[in-house]
Formats: C-alpha cells, structure tokens, sequence
C-alpha cells in the first residue's frame, strides 16, 4: 500500500470528511485522514495522509495556518457565516482607516470565545449539535495567537473587506471577524474563507479532487504529487539516521546520542529524505514512539 501526503484543494460545499470519502472512492485506498479540519463553505488547503502517513497527523495538528476571508458588514448571522440564519442587520460600514487602525489591537496572544456553531465538546456533546436543538450553553474562552493580520482590499458599497490572517491553532476565524466587527460598532458575517497556508504548505502545494481523479483514471502514479514528508512537520527536529541506526530503530532499540534538546522533545528520524520514526528525546537517549514505514 502506498503512503504520504497529499494537498487537496478543498472545493466549498462539501464536508472535510467527504473529501475523504471521495479520496477513498478513487484511490481505492480506505487508510486515510485529514489534518484540520475546514467548514463546508470554506476552501483551500486540506492535508490528506494516506496509509503509513496517519501515523503522523496527530504531529501536524500544531501547525501555524493562514487563511483569507471576506467580512460581510450589515448582516449577522447565528453561524457567523454566510450559512447560517440572519439575526440583524445594518447599515454601518467601518471605514478603511479605522479597520486599519484596529487590526493592531488583535496581534499577538488573545482570549477568544469558539462559535456556537463548531465542533468543540460540551459535556461529551459536539456544540454544533447542541446549538441545531436549541439547548442553551456557555463555551469557555481559550487563548490563541494572531500571528498576522491585514486588510487585503475594501469595497464600501459592497460592504466588504478581504482580509488576511495568519493563526495558531485552535482560532477560529469567524469569531476573530465577529470580535473585529463589534470592536468598530458593526456587525458582520463570513462570506468567504480560504486557507493558504499550512504550515509550510503553500496553495501551489495542492491539488483539485478532480484533476486527482483523471491523473487515477490515465495510469499516472499519484505519488509524483505527494508532499515532501519532512515539511509536514514544520515544528519538530528533524535528525539522519544511518542504516545501522535505521536498524536499531526497525528493532524498537534506543539510540545514543549527545542532542542540544530539553528532555522529553519529540523529534522526527529521516533516512534518506524519508520520515523513518517519531522518537522521545530524553537523558541521552532516542527513543523511538512510532515507526514509520514509507
């Protein structure tokens, strides 16, 4: 069975999962999953592991994204997207000065409430599910960071600003846009969203369901398109190993080495510009969690 990663650029209108789903139908490979999961309406990039390559979704999840997204002022919407059901409207368009002036005041470490509607648990229940029904609830505050933020291009009479925001994990872009909003007075909604960054992969990284499909159904080997592994894992170590030490590893041995890491980090092995294993460093010691056979 193969194994890897891929890119998909995730069309609107369908699940995350039905990426998968679809994935499964063409490859004819059941041994898949995503990494960060998108809304329905938004697009974008979608990291696909395939086979040996789930292994390591668990250490992707961690990664810095950056999306673009259109804020609709004058309307409010109870999904905080253009989804869901209108709650009021207005008339008020902030300026592009004051949108400007006020993108500062959300750089950095900040608190932020998830949207009702996400798929964050209450009491073993997903929110979304618990919002449909119309149960009352309270969501705690986390606390996330706002690597970048910029106003992309504004339009008045659309009332419309693109914006760019580049994230830790966990924010949720909806309610950064809500927060914006209210700060101005205003009101808003998502009317589009767009991831272009994960990680390290870049939209130029992806690639469409569809032109996935004809490559399948003209013979042509998916793997040419498959990420280069070691810029999965953007935020961890990464350290060769020999083909004796590939061995020992193969074995569940512990490997030791002098490494100028606090105890306890997890490092990636790579033999051959190939992910072999995730290992725990610590005293001295390599010791391997997980091996990896691509």
């Amino acid at each position: 069975m193969i194994s890897g990663f891929l890119a998909i650029d995730k069309p609107e209108k369908i699940s995350s999962f039905d990426v998968i789903r679809r994935l499964r139908r063409i490859l004819k490979i059941k041994k898949m999953g995503h990494g960060g999961t998108l809304d329905p309406f938004a697009t974008g990039i979608l990291p696909i592991a395939i086979g040996e390559a789930t292994k390591l979704l668990e250490f992707i999840a961690n990664n810095d994204k950056a999306y673009e997204f259109t804020m609709k002022f004058g309307v409010a919407t109870d999904t905080l997207d253009l989804e869901g059901s209108i709650l009021g409207t207005n008339t008020i368009m902030p300026s592009n000065e004051s949108l400007i002036n006020i993108l500062p005041q959300f750089l950095g470490k900040i608190s932020q409430i998830p949207p009702k509607y996400s798929a964050i648990k209450i009491n073993g229940q997903r929110a979304y599910d618990l919002a449909r029904s119309g149960i009352d609830f309270e969501i705690k505050a986390r606390e996330v960071e706002i690597l970048d933020l910029q106003l992309l291009s504004y339009d008045a009479e659309k009332f419309e600003a693109k914006m760019y925001a580049k994230v830790s994990k966990g924010t949720y872009i909806r309610t950064l846009a809500s927060d914006i909003a209210e700060k101005l007075g205003a009101i808003c909604h998502l009317n589009y969203l767009r991831r272009v960054e994960f990680g390290k992969i870049l939209e130029k990284d992806t690639i469409s369901l569809d032109i996935l499909e004809k490559m399948v159904n003209n013979g042509e080997h998916i793997t040419k398109v498959f990420l280069h592994t070691t810029n999965i894992l953007d935020d961890i170590p990464v350290f060769e190993v020999s083909v004796e030490e590939l061995g020992k590893i193969r074995q569940g041995q512990f490997l030791q080495k002098s490494l100028n890491l606090p105890d306890s980090s997890i490092i990636s092995l790579i033999h051959q510009e190939k992910i072999a294993a995730i290992a725990k460093y610590e005293s001295g010691l390599i010791k391997p969690t997980k091996n990896i056979i691509f």
